[in-house]
């Protein structure tokens, strides 16, 4: 299972083998995190493991702790989505989540994993 270094030398979970399995349960490793004033706080990546849709429940985990939040838009290349998949360069739209809770390497994945 390859382990990811990032630029910094943070070394952060692995990817699991299931990556190309769409059935897998929704995991997104963080790269970047901003606030936009009215929207709420947006977290963007690369799905790594199985989709996601707008509604679905989701758990960040990092060196914060464990945050429930839910998915409440998916934005790709300036286009609104239902729905991303495995691979897909993503900004999510979280509910209820403070800038601070949420950090770069960070991950997010479905509820209940």
């Amino acid at each position: 299972m390859p382990v990811v270094v990032s630029a910094e030398g943070a070394v952060s979970q692995p990817v699991p083998a299931s990556a190309v399995d769409p059935d897998a349960p929704f995991s997104m490793h963080i790269d970047d995190v901003f606030v936009i004033r009215g929207r709420g706080t947006i977290a963007t990546g690369k799905i790594a493991t199985g989709s996601i849709c707008v509604g679905d429940p989701l758990v960040i985990e990092g060196a914060g702790g464990r945050h429930n939040t839910t998915c409440t838009g998916i934005e790709m290349f300036r286009k609104q989505l239902e729905v991303a998949a495995v691979g897909a360069n993503v900004g999510l739209l979280l509910s209820g989540v403070d800038r601070v809770e949420v950090a770069s390497g960070d991950w997010l994945r479905a509820a209940g994993r």
